[in-house]
């Protein structure tokens, strides 16, 4: 085809109106979006509250500041409970004849009178005394025909909850004096009460006291029969054997016992370890002192003394093994004679295997 110079420099006007066509829709994308749509409002956002017309309200605990009642104990650190709970029951051997009225108290170990008090029965043996205060308490039981009955306890932020048992003890009693053939009285001996069970092959544990420094003792929470009294440990007696009764009309009896003269022994511990071991160890220890060879048996056992000294009173004369234990400490033994004349005096060297 010829060329047509007529054409030369000259540009067609479809170009132009195409692109001015797509600059106007790209326009209108930008400036509309999905803001075009006819459900979208126009208003400004605001938040919907009750007073809001024709708009239903959100929970309130969303739109406003709720006041939340607060539990001290979660949130004070330093809060501390001052009242405890102290609750039990009144118990008492299958043989007791319960008394008609019995009164259980709360006395504060500083002195006063009872904060609280509850009865007890039979029928209803248990207490509760709540809101107590924490202190120092005697929990005593009082009432007829018995021996009052003291528990003590404390009650703390620690031990907040007690549950106690307290025993009714009958007041029946034996009373009696020990002295010996000089007539003097028997010092620190044991006496032994052992009720007479009808019951075929019954085995019945002794009820034991000492006498005091004027050779007299009391056994008292007996019940109603027939009692083997004599003066001695049991299976070892050093007098004869008497029967006393003990009855509802009669609740208490009276018996004397004369016995050999005794011997008397102080036994004292060495602690080897030097004084500070005594001073820790002395209330662990026990001394033993037990008769051997020929005569009646005879064993007695005590508490070893802050000084380091153990005292037997009224030991029947006859050789003997005296043992030191407890403790961080074994077993030791020394021999010696105990006499009716003179006192005897026994060391023992302890050292602890610790």
């Amino acid at each position: 085809m010829p060329f047509r110079s007529t054409n030369l420099g000259r540009t067609s006007l479809w170009v132009p109106g195409l692109l001015l066509m797509l600059a106007v829709a790209v326009f209108w994308v930008l400036n509309t979006g999905t803001g075009s749509n006819s459900d979208q409002s126009d208003e400004p956002l605001t938040p919907v509250s009750a007073d809001t017309p024709n708009r239903e309200p959100l929970e309130s605990a969303v739109l406003e500041k709720v006041d939340l009642p607060t539990d001290p104990k979660r949130n004070d650190l330093s809060y501390q409970p001052k009242f405890g709970i102290i609750r039990g029951r009144v118990v008492a051997a299958n043989w007791v004849i319960w008394p008609q009225a019995i009164t259980v108290s709360l006395i504060p170990q500083s002195g006063g009178p009872a904060i609280r008090t509850a009865p007890a029965s039979e029928e209803d043996p248990t207490f509760n005394f709540e809101r107590v205060p924490f202190d120092n308490y005697t929990l005593q039981l009082t009432a007829a025909e018995c021996l009052d009955q003291n528990l003590l306890l404390t009650l703390s932020a620690e031990q907040n909850n007690h549950f106690a048992s307290i025993g009714i003890v009958p007041a029946a009693s034996v009373i009696g004096l020990v002295v010996d053939e000089q007539g003097l009285p028997v010092v620190k001996i044991p006496v032994a009460a052992v009720f007479r069970s009808d019951l075929l092959g019954a085995s019945q544990v002794p009820l034991m006291a000492s006498t005091d420094e004027n050779g007299q003792f009391r056994i008292s929470g007996l019940r109603h029969g027939e009692y083997n009294i004599y003066v001695g440990s049991f299976r070892n007696p050093l007098s004869e054997l008497k029967v006393i009764g003990i009855s509802r009309e009669a609740p208490e009896a009276y018996v004397s016992f004369t016995v050999m003269k005794m011997g008397r022994a102080t036994v004292s511990v060495d602690f080897l370890d030097g004084p500070e071991a005594a001073a820790e160890d002395w209330s662990a220890m026990r001394i033993k002192a037990t008769r051997v060879g020929e005569g009646l048996g005879f064993s007695e056992s005590l508490a070893l003394g802050k000084d380091g000294d153990v005292h037997f009173t009224a030991l029947p004369p006859g050789n003997y093994s005296f043992s030191a234990y407890g403790g961080p400490y074994r077993k030791v033994i020394r021999q010696a004679s105990v006499s009716a004349d003179l006192p005897t005096a026994v060391t023992i060297p302890m050292r602890s295997f610790r």
